[in-house]
C-alpha cells in the first residue's frame, strides 16, 4: 500500500500536479510522510516539487497540525534528533509560508539556522518564499540577507539578492562576481541565474531577453 502511494506521489510530482496531491492528502494523510521522504536530493526537480507540495498540504491542515509539522521539522534539524534533514529550512519555510499568520513566531527560529553551513542556502530561499506572501514579516531579516552579499558562493549571494529584491530592496553597491551562475527552484522549475540577474529579480528579465 505504501509503495503504491509512493509511486502515485512520484507520478504527480513529475507532472507538477499539486492540486491532485492535495486531493490525495485529503483521503490519505500518509502522503505527507511520503513527500518528506522524497526531499533529500536537492539536485533533482522532484525533490523541489515535493518541498513545495508540503507547503500546499499545510494549507489544508488545522492550526495544531500545521504547528506540529513545523515543530517536528525543527526537532529534526536540531542535534537531538540525531539526523539533520538537508531540506529542513526549505520545508519549514513552506509550512510557514502557507500559515504565515499563525506561525510567524517560527521565523526567527528558521532564520537562526543560517549559521549552520548545510542550512544557509535553505534559510535564504525559505525567507524569500515567505517574503513573497508576507514581506512585512520578513523585513526584519534584511540585515541577514546583506551578510551574504559578499559570500564566495554564488548560490548564497544570489539567494540573498533575490530575498532583498522581494523585500523591495537592492544591493546598495557593486555586485561581487555578477556573472557567476547558480541554480534555484522557482515556479515549479529549476532555473539557472547569474548573480546580476538575481539582483533584478525573477520578474525582471535580462536586457534584450
Amino acid at each position: 500500500m505504501i509503495k503504491l502511494m509512493k509511486e502515485q506521489v512520484r507520478e504527480l510530482l513529475l507532472k507538477g500536479d499539486f492540486q491532485a496531491l492535495q486531493e490525495l492528502y485529503r483521503r490519505r494523510r500518509g502522503v505527507l510522510r511520503v513527500l518528506l521522504s522524497l526531499t533529500y536530493d536537492k539536485t533533482t526537480l522532484s525533490t523541489w516539487r515535493a518541498i513545495e507540495a508540503v507547503g500546499r498540504l499545510a494549507q489544508l491542515m488545522g492550526p495544531l497540525e500545521a504547528r506540529q509539522a513545523a515543530e517536528r521539522l525543527l526537532w529534526m534539524m536540531r542535534e537531538e534528533s540525531g539526523g539533520n534533514p538537508w531540506s529542513g529550512p526549505e520545508l519549514l519555510g513552506e509550512i510557514i509560508r502557507a500559515r504565515a499568520g499563525e506561525l510567524q513566531d517560527l521565523l526567527p527560529v528558521l532564520a537562526s539556522f543560517h549559521e549552520e553551513p548545510i542550512f544557509t542556502e535553505g534559510v535564504l530561499w525559505a525567507l524569500g518564499r515567505v517574503a513573497q506572501v508576507a514581506p512585512g514579516l520578513v523585513a526584519p531579516f534584511e540585515p541577514l540577507a546583506r551578510m551574504y552579499l559578499a559570500s564566495p558562493q554564488a548560490a548564497l549571494r544570489g539567494r540573498a539578492l533575490l530575498l532583498l529584491r522581494t523585500l523591495g530592496k537592492g544591493a546598495q553597491g557593486p555586485l561581487h562576481c555578477p556573472k557567476e551562475q547558480f541554480v534555484i527552484y522557482h515556479e515549479g522549475a529549476l532555473r539557472v541565474l547569474t548573480v546580476e540577474e538575481a539582483a533584478r529579480g525573477f520578474d525582471n528579465p535580462s536586457p534584450g531577453a
